[in-house]
C-alpha cells in the first residue's frame, strides 16, 4: 500500500479488489483471500481489511459465508462494468421530515445539480450524513457535493481522498472549496432600497440561530455595515424572532427587514395578529424568496438567493479539468425583488 496518496488505505484495498474482480483475476463465484491472508499481502491490519470489504459486501460486489468465507458475488463483473461507463457525483444532505415538501432551501440547490447533471451526463447518488459510514465508493464516483454538513462530516469526507465540494457553506480554514451566496450584498442591497424609500428607522429581526448558522451571522454583521454605510443607527435595531414573538418592547421604526424565510412566516403572522397592516403602516422586506411570497394577499419584496445557481455551479466545478475544487471561493449575488411590501416615506417619516 502507498501511504503518500491522498486516499485512505481501505480505499486503495477497495479499488484494487474492484480491480480484480472487473479483470477476471477474482472471478465470479470464486473465494477472496482470507483477511489474514490480505493482511500480510497489503501490508495493514485486520480492522483496515474488514472496512474494505465490508464496503464491498454493502455494495453487492462480496458476499459473506459462515464459516466457508468471503466469495464474488453472481453481479459483481456486471455491476463494475455497468459502472465503468458513467460518472457519478454523491449528494448528501441533512435528514428532514418532509424535506422535499416543505423546505424549499435544499430543493432548490438541489435542483440546480440535477439541472447541470443533465448537461454532464452524470448521475446524483442522494445520501444523507447519518449514511456516511455505510457510503460506498465506486470506481464512477467522481466527488462529493455537500449540503449543510456538520464540520465533522464535511472534514471526514475529505479524508476519503475524492473532491469534495461545499454548497452554501463554508468551513475556514478546512481546505474546502465552496459555492454560496452573498448574504453582506444582498442584505445591503435591501437596506439600500429602503434608505432610497425615505426609511431611516429599519428595525432588523434575526433568526435565533444566530450563534450556530454561518448565514445567520452572516446577514447580521451585513445589517450593522449597511446601517454605518447608510447613515442610520443599528443599535437597539436588531431583535430575535422569539423575543418579538413576546413582545419585548422595540423602538420606533418605520420598515422591517427579516432574515429568513422561516423568520418571515413567523414576522407575518405576528405583524397580522397584532393588526399592523404592510405597507400602510410599516414596510416589509425579507431575505430569501418563499415559494408563495409573490400570491399573498400583498405580495411581498425579497432578496432572492440564487439557490439553484449555486448546485449547478457546484457540479461544474467538481468536473472542472483544473481541479478547481481544491480552492474555490465563489459568491453567488442574490437579487432584490421589489413587489408591494415596500412604499415610500415623507421626510417626516410619515407614510
Amino acid at each position: 500500500m502507498n501511504e503518500t496518496k491522498s486516499h485512505p488505505l481501505y480505499i486503495q484495498i477497495i479499488q484494487d479488489l474492484k480491480q480484480d474482480i472487473f479483470k477476471g483475476v477474482l472471478p465470479v463465484r470464486a473465494k477472496i483471500p482470507t483477511t489474514a491472508e490480505l493482511c500480510r499481502q497489503y501490508g495493514v491490519c485486520h480492522r483496515t481489511i474488514q472496512m474494505a470489504t465490508g464496503a464491498l459486501v454493502k455494495e453487492g460486489l462480496l458476499i459473506r459465508r459462515p464459516r466457508l468465507g468471503t466469495y464474488v458475488t453472481d453481479t459483481a463483473a456486471e455491476k463494475l462494468a455497468m459502472s465503468g461507463s458513467e460518472r457519478r457525483v454523491a449528494l448528501l444532505i441533512r435528514y428532514k421530515e418532509n424535506l422535499f415538501d416543505n423546505d424549499f432551501y435544499p430543493r432548490e440547490i438541489i435542483d440546480g445539480v440535477i439541472a447541470a447533471a443533465g448537461e454532464y451526463n452524470c448521475k446524483i447518488d442522494f445520501n444523507v450524513y447519518s449514511d456516511l459510514d455505510s457510503l460506498s465508493i465506486s470506481p464512477s464516483l467522481s466527488g462529493f457535493l455537500l449540503i449543510e454538513p456538520s464540520r465533522e462530516h464535511a472534514l471526514k469526507i475529505k479524508r476519503m481522498g475524492l473532491p469534495v465540494f461545499l454548497l452554501d457553506t463554508v468551513f475556514e480554514r478546512s481546505g474546502l472549496g465552496y459555492a454560496r451566496t452573498d448574504n453582506i450584498y444582498g442584505i445591503n442591497q435591501a437596506v439600500k432600497h429602503l434608505v432610497k424609500m425615505g426609511h431611516r428607522k429599519i428595525l432588523y429581526v434575526y433568526n435565533n440561530r444566530i450563534e450556530t448558522s454561518f448565514a445567520v451571522a452572516e446577514r447580521y454583521k451585513g445589517f450593522v455595515r449597511a446601517a454605518a454605510r447608510y447613515g442610520i443607527s443599528s443599535a437597539g435595531y436588531t431583535v430575535k424572532t422569539g423575543d418579538l414573538q413576546n413582545g419585548v418592547a422595540t423602538p420606533s421604526h418605520t420598515a422591517m427587514l427579516v432574515d429568513a424565510h422561516s423568520t418571515t412566516l413567523s414576522v407575518l403572522s405576528i405583524l397580522r395578529k397584532r393588526g399592523v397592516r404592510i405597507p400602510d403602516d410599516i414596510s416589509l422586506v425579507a431575505y430569501d424568496d418563499i415559494s408563495f411570497s409573490e400570491y399573498l394577499s400583498t405580495p411581498v419584496t425579497v432578496v432572492k438567493q440564487k439557490l439553484a445557481d449555486i448546485g449547478r455551479i457546484g457540479l461544474e466545478i467538481l468536473f472542472s479539468e483544473d481541479e478547481k475544487w481544491r480552492n474555490a471561493k465563489i459568491l453567488i449575488k442574490p437579487e432584490l425583488i421589489i413587489r408591494e411590501t415596500t412604499r415610500y416615506i415623507d421626510e417626516r417619516g410619515e407614510m
